[in-house]
C-alpha cells in the first residue's frame, strides 16, 4: 500500500495588518503559503478565510465587536466545538492567555478520525473583540490520513494565536 508524498515548506510568515482598503480588527503573523481573505457577511460579524489551497484547507475566522456577555460568545463556540463529541475519540483544551496584549481563549484539539473540524479556537480581550477560528478541509474527513497536514497547520494556528494582537 502506497501513500501520497505530502511536501510541506518551510514555516514563513508576514504580519496580516490590512486587508485591501478595510482596516482589520486585529493583526497576527500569518503563513506566507496562505491566503487571507474578507467574505460577505450578513451579520454583525466579520468573516475572513485563511486558505491553505496547497491542502485543500480552510481555516474559517469570525469576528465580532462584542454587543452582549462574553459568555453568550464563549458558549457559542463551546457547543460548535462539543458537536464533534459523537465522531470525536477526544477534545484536548489549551488555555491561551497573554495579558501583556489582552488576548485569553481556548484551543480546541479535536481528535479523531472522523472529525469534521480537528482544530478550532476562540480568542477574546473579554470586553471588546472575540474572534472564532475553526480549520476545515475541503474533502471528506479521514484525519488519520489527514495528520500530518493537521499538525501542520496546527503549529500555524499556534503562531496566530500567540502574535495576535488587537487595535
Amino acid at each position: 500500500m502506497g501513500y501520497f508524498r505530502i511536501a510541506f515548506p518551510e514555516k514563513s510568515y508576514d504580519t496580516l495588518s490590512s486587508l485591501s482598503d478595510h482596516r482589520l480588527p486585529f493583526s497576527c503573523l500569518v503563513p506566507t503559503y496562505s491566503t487571507f481573505v474578507e467574505v460577505p457577511a450578513s451579520d454583525q460579524s466579520r468573516w475572513f478565510n485563511l486558505n491553505f489551497p496547497a491542502y485543500n484547507a480552510t481555516i474559517h475566522l469570525t469576528y465580532y465587536q462584542m454587543d452582549t456577555t462574553l459568555s453568550t460568545y464563549i458558549e457559542t463556540s463551546r457547543s460548535f466545538a462539543v458537536q464533534h463529541i459523537p465522531k470525536a475519540t477526544a477534545i484536548k483544551q489549551k488555555v491561551i492567555s497573554h495579558p501583556e496584549h489582552s488576548v485569553y481563549g481556548l484551543y480546541y484539539n479535536i481528535q479523531g478520525s472522523e472529525t469534521a473540524s480537528p482544530i478550532q479556537f476562540y480568542i477574546t480581550d473579554s470586553t471588546t473583540n472575540f474572534l472564532r477560528g475553526a480549520l476545515y478541509f475541503n474533502n471528506v474527513p479521514n484525519n488519520d490520513s489527514l495528520s500530518p497536514v493537521i499538525e501542520f497547520i496546527d503549529k500555524d494556528l499556534i503562531t496566530i494565536t500567540e502574535t495576535l494582537q488587537w487595535r
